[in-house]
C-alpha cells in the first residue's frame, strides 16, 4: 500500500476514534442537561452533536474513499472499519441511554400535561360548599 494510502487512513481514523469519545462524553454530558431549566443549553448541545456526528460521517466516508489496490490494503481497512466499529459501540450505547432518558422526561412531562388537565377533586369537593359553608360557620357566635 502506498505510504499515502495508508497513513490517510490511519488518520482519519484516529480522528474517528477522537470524534467517537467526544460524543460518548457529549451523551452523557447532555442526559444531565435534561429535567433542569436548561433548556437552551440541551438544545445546543443536540445541535453540537448533529456537527460532531456529521464531522464523523466525513472521515467514515473518507476511509471508505481511499483507493486500495491489493488484498493487504484492503484487509487493513476492514481491520480500521472494525476497530472503529467497536469504538462506535460504546458511543452508541451512550446515546441509547440518553435517547432512553429523554423518553422518560417526555413520557413524566406528558403525564404531568394530562394531569393539569383534569379537575383536581380536592379542590372541586370544597369548592361545591361554597357559599353555603361560610353562610353556615360563625366566628363571633
Amino acid at each position: 500500500m502506498a505510504a499515502g494510502v495508508q497513513g490517510a487512513i490511519t488518520r482519519h481514523a484516529a480522528a474517528a476514534k477522537r470524534l467517537l469519545a467526544v460524543l460518548q462524553q457529549h451523551a452523557d454530558a447532555s442526559a444531565e442537561l435534561l429535567g433542569s431549566d436548561a433548556a437552551a443549553d440541551f438544545l445546543a448541545a443536540i445541535d453540537e452533536r448533529q456537527r460532531l456526528l456529521g464531522e464523523l460521517n466525513g472521515h467514515f466516508q473518507a476511509i471508505v474513499r481511499e483507493r486500495v489496490i491489493g488484498a493487504r490494503e484492503r484487509q487493513m481497512r476492514i481491520d480500521v472499519l472494525q476497530e472503529l466499529a467497536t469504538s462506535a459501540k460504546s458511543a452508541l450505547e451512550a446515546h441509547e441511554r440518553l435517547t432512553a432518558r429523554a423518553q422518560q422526561d417526555r413520557d413524566r412531562l406528558a403525564v404531568a400535561v394530562n394531569l393539569s388537565g383534569r379537575p383536581d377533586s380536592v379542590a372541586r369537593h370544597y369548592s361545591a360548599y361554597g357559599a353555603q359553608r361560610s353562610a353556615g360557620l360563625s366566628v363571633t357566635g
